[in-house]
């Protein structure tokens, strides 16, 4: 994985008690470390139809969804942070534009500036 990347994960849910995780695209912000600690900054994507008709705060529309392999319209959610580990990884999908990503950096980036 490297950054730009999107991929399809087991990705933390909360909606539901019986289910902890949804199988979900996410964009990958970077990675580092190395085996066993290396581990995979990503956020999340969604398809959610209100949230690509009407995105929240820190959503990001994907204009080009097609390239980045997923199947329909959606955003990215940049306060849905998750640090992930290349096991939680189950296939590399698509890539995001240089541009995109450098948006989304920028986007997580002041959300974190305490």
């Amino acid at each position: 994985m490297t950054a730009g990347d999107v991929a399809l994960v087991g990705f933390p849910f909360s909606g539901r008690a019986s289910v902890s995780f949804k199988k979900r695209p996410v964009l990958v912000l970077c990675t580092f470390g190395a085996v066993p600690d290396e581990v995979v900054w990503t956020v999340m994507i969604t398809g959610s139809l209100q949230r690509v008709e009407t995105p929240g705060p820190g959503d990001i529309a994907i204009v080009e969804w097609q390239a980045a392999g997923l199947a329909k319209a959606s955003v990215i959610r940049t306060r849905r942070v998750w640090t992930a580990e290349q096991r939680d990884v189950l296939l590399r999908i698509g890539q995001v534009s240089t541009k995109l990503l450098d948006t989304v950096r920028l986007t997580v980036q002041s959300s974190l500036d305490f």
